[in-house]
């Protein structure tokens, strides 16, 4: 852990963008976590995504137009965030752009009701000790709160077969022999949180995913910088 958040941390320092920052990290997680510690052993992730929570009006065009397809065209209020997918490393050639996604680019969160909907992503805030409407309505008094401000969180499914917050199990979870999903974020700015998520091909539990809370923190590092200077030049 040591080693992979040194370099999570230099990451930022190399990059130009928040994409091409968050592109790095998917690629490192996905190319260096392996099932035994040699050169060529088998990857542990079949699919690593990472996510950020943008506010519609902050999406590019094709981003926009993913969303208002998820609400069938109608946008119930003016802005809302949406949990939006910036990097995707994956076995398959379609998993490595993240502009090529057909269900993922842009998942809106209007509401309480959207969420529950989603029952990964709704898995996913819990876990992450993210409360709903600090996503919905973000105060930035909310998440200025120090103890709130510095919580980084840990999303486990240690069974992925099955799980009703894991879906596509027929065409996903079966076919590429997912046995666990996991997940680690937590908030960048107001209104704005990230997360990693890895479809591994191996059984994780408990005990070592709670390892991965400190690659939250080193993520967060070296993400935090490049969206602090998109929002400036904004």
């Amino acid at each position: 852990m040591i080693q992979c958040g040194r370099e999570l941390r230099s990451i930022g320092g190399s990059s130009q963008s928040l994409e091409e920052a968050s592109q790095k990290v998917a690629d490192f997680l996905h190319e260096d976590l392996t099932l035994q510690p040699h050169p060529h052993a088998d990857r542990a992730s079949v699919l690593t995504r990472l996510f950020v929570t943008r506010f519609y009006s902050e999406l590019n065009e094709d981003q926009k137009a993913a969303a208002r397809n998820k609400l069938n065209g109608d946008l119930p209020v003016k802005d809302f965030n949406c949990l939006t997918l910036i990097a995707s490393r994956g076995e398959e050639p379609s998993w490595n752009d993240a502009t090529q996604s057909q269900n993922h680019k842009a998942i809106p969160l209007v509401n309480a009701d959207a969420v529950n909907k989603l029952p990964m992503v709704a898995s996913l805030l819990k876990q992450l000790g993210v409360e709903v409407q600090d996503i919905i309505k973000p105060k930035t008094e909310i998440l200025l709160d120090p103890d709130k401000r510095q919580s980084y969180g840990v999303f486990l499914v240690p069974d992925a077969l099955g799980s009703p917050a894991i879906p596509r199990q027929e065409d996903f979870v079966k076919p590429y022999n997912i046995k666990s999903v996991i997940g680690f974020g937590g908030r960048l700015i107001p209104g704005h949180l990230f997360s990693i998520i890895l479809f591994t091909r191996c059984e994780i539990s408990r005990e070592r995913a709670d390892l991965f809370r400190t690659l939250a923190l080193n993520t967060r590092v070296a993400l935090l910088p490049l969206l602090q200077t998109q929002s400036v030049s904004k």
